[in-house]
């Protein structure tokens, strides 16, 4: 098609594509192209909202518009043929041919409009493909996982009576739950920009070849299955398989998906404004084919509406200056330097980026950032930015800090005692001498580093504080390490306890009181954001556990504006960021006692 083809779009104007009719699915899809506006908020103009995967850009098919032969992908031509009717007309909105590709300022213009043509929409139609790979079986089983939650209340109910009846179900079948694996791993799923084109329309309908399905049924089989996934599979119910469920299937996806529609559902006005950083960690697990969309595929979600004016799209941005940008304005407007740390929990495939700006494009590693481990005695601050500064490029972080450690050996990494694959941390348990520099045994070093109590406070005052609390910690973290060993088991809670069990009533009594899911579930989140650590002894002599890649000579900072230590590195006359850390250490001098600086991080 020829570029002149596009004529000049208006503010607040659209293409529009008319799917002609035709009784033939085999003949070539012909169409028309139209300017309409979204200026009015009462405007007439009905149309579908297409949500689908381009494909790849080197295979190439062909569709007629307004008389001229038009590329697109197959799989685009695929949507439009399986959405054509043999008698009405079909209006629709679809990225790839109502928006000149090859006029950079109109898609700068067009995506800021973006989340308007979904809200706008009569319909949002996600194109998962093509029927295939028993995709009509997959669709039934999702209807019927889905059926399940329909009360939300009676739900753990008729989960029960399901799963005690034994019966040889068809959602049971290996053929059933195969189906549902393959039509989960679709590439529509890993999309970045499915979250707004989801999230907005006033209803949206999912179609496979000629099938269709609610989102809204979609939506109640990812609840349904993330139910059975943390519940049921970490209970006791008797009644229950876990082996039932596959462990294969990817939900996540879907569960972002749900969370995106729910939040534009709800009336947003009584929540506040939602973190970007927050949306997205949750979406680093989704592709775009422009690494920039990671942050402009966000702009769109109704929580996210402030960001619009702070970050400007552009795709005449370097990808360095927009993800520089979004680190920048979410330090600033959300008074927290966590941006810096999530940095440092990628596989950085970016080398061109500062320390302290995070890939969004990178594979994460296998450390998690300590996001949700705060201190007991962290103090947030009010306006971060009388600490915090950028150079004038944006490239360089000024922020303020306290330099009161330094990394001197290494000793192990964290996951190793999870995996068994060495012996110095089973041990741990037996370490009751094994005495650090600062007075502290190993192993109540670490039960403190888990846990996240300070050096000053003792042990003894913290089980008093909340014995339930400190007895199911405490037991959660002396079967991680010693590998559920009854014996081993029993001496690390006497050690931790500081006197034998038989002397603690209230302890045994809680020990034979099942945990709570939610118990299971905060310690098993604290598990994972430790796992992947690297365990270290201090100039000062005490323990710490920090990112894998750290070395010693490592520098350990407090920074203003995170509750965690930070790792940085000296690199002639600045830093670069390393990652977060917990050290057991006592609490350290407020920024009003001195012996703050300014640090500058490349």
């Amino acid at each position: 098609m020829s570029a002149s083809f596009y004529t000049p779009l208006k503010e607040s104007e659209i293409r529009v594509l008319e799917i002609l009719p035709s009784e033939d699915f085999s003949e070539a899809i012909n169409t028309t192209c139209r300017i309409i506006s979204l200026a009015s908020d009462t405007s007439t103009e009905a149309y579908v909202a297409l949500s689908y995967t381009w494909g790849e850009p080197n295979d190439t098919s062909y569709i007629c518009v307004n008389g001229y032969k038009h590329k697109v992908t197959p799989n685009l031509e695929s949507a439009l043929r399986h959405l054509r009717d043999d008698k009405n007309t079909i209006v629709i909105w679809v990225d790839a041919v109502c928006i000149n590709q090859n006029d950079i300022p109109e898609r700068d213009r067009q995506l800021q409009m973006m989340a308007d043509v979904y809200k706008k929409a009569e319909m949002g139609l996600s194109w998962l493909g093509e029927e295939s790979d028993d995709s009509s079986l997959a669709l039934r089983m999702i209807q019927r996982w889905a059926s399940f939650s329909m009360d939300k209340q009676l739900l753990d109910s008729r989960l029960r009576e399901f799963f005690e009846s034994k019966l040889e179900d068809e959602i049971l079948m290996p053929k059933s739950i195969t189906a549902l694996n393959n039509l989960l791993r679709r590439p529509y799923w890993k999309r970045v920009w499915i979250q707004q084109e989801v999230a907005l329309p006033p209803i949206v309908t999912m179609q496979c070849g000629h099938e269709r399905l609610s989102f809204d049924v979609v939506s109640d089989f990812a609840y349904t299955m993330v139910t059975i996934r943390l519940v049921y599979r970490k209970s006791s119910r008797s009644w229950f398989d876990p082996d039932l469920i596959s462990e294969d299937m990817d939900i996540a996806p879907l569960l972002n998906l749900r969370n995106c529609r729910v939040s534009k559902l709800s009336d947003c006005t009584r929540h506040k404004t939602s973190s970007l950083l927050n949306y997205l960690f949750l979406s680093s697990i989704l592709k775009s084919t422009d690494p920039r969309d990671h942050i402009y595929a966000l702009l769109g979600l109704p929580r996210l509406e402030k960001y619009r004016s702070l970050l400007r799209p552009s795709y005449t941005k370097s990808v360095s200056l927009v993800f520089s940008e979004a680190a920048r304005i979410m330090i600033e407007d959300e008074h927290s330097l966590q941006p810096i740390v999530i940095a440092c929990t990628s596989l950085r495939s970016n080398v061109s980026l500062p320390s302290w700006v995070p890939d969004w494009t990178a594979r994460g590693s296998e450390s998690v950032p300590l996001m949700r481990l705060r201190r007991n005695n962290f103090d947030p601050v009010a306006n971060l930015s009388d600490f915090v500064g950028f150079s004038a490029d944006g490239q360089i972080l000024l922020v303020t800090g306290l330099l009161h450690d330094e990394v001197s050996f290494l000793k192990g990494g964290f996951a190793t005692a999870s995996r068994m694959s060495h012996g110095e941390w089973e041990i741990l348990s037996d370490l009751k001498d094994n005495s650090l520099p600062n007075g502290l045994t190993v192993l109540e070093a670490v039960f403190r580093i888990f846990v996240g109590i300070d050096a000053n406070a003792t042990l003894d005052s913290y089980r008093r504080e909340n014995i339930s609390k400190f007895t199911s910690e405490a037991t959660f973290f002396a079967r991680i390490i010693t590998y559920d060993k009854t014996d081993r088991f029993s001496n690390t809670l006497q050690i931790l306890l500081g006197q034998d069990l038989s002397k603690l009533p209230e302890v045994l009594k809680a020990l034979n009181e099942p945990a709570s899911d939610q118990s299971d579930a905060n310690f098993f989140e604290k598990y994972a954001q430790l796992s992947g650590r690297m365990f270290f002894v201090t100039k000062n002599g005490t323990l710490g556990a920090g990112p894998p890649d750290l070395i010693p000579g490592d520098k350990i900072f407090h920074l203003i504006g995170y509750p965690e230590d930070i790792i940085l590195r000296k690199i002639d006359d600045h830093y670069r960021v390393i990652g977060d850390t917990r050290i057991a250490r006592a609490k350290l001098p407020s920024f009003t006692d001195g012996g703050y600086e300014i640090i500058e991080i490349h």
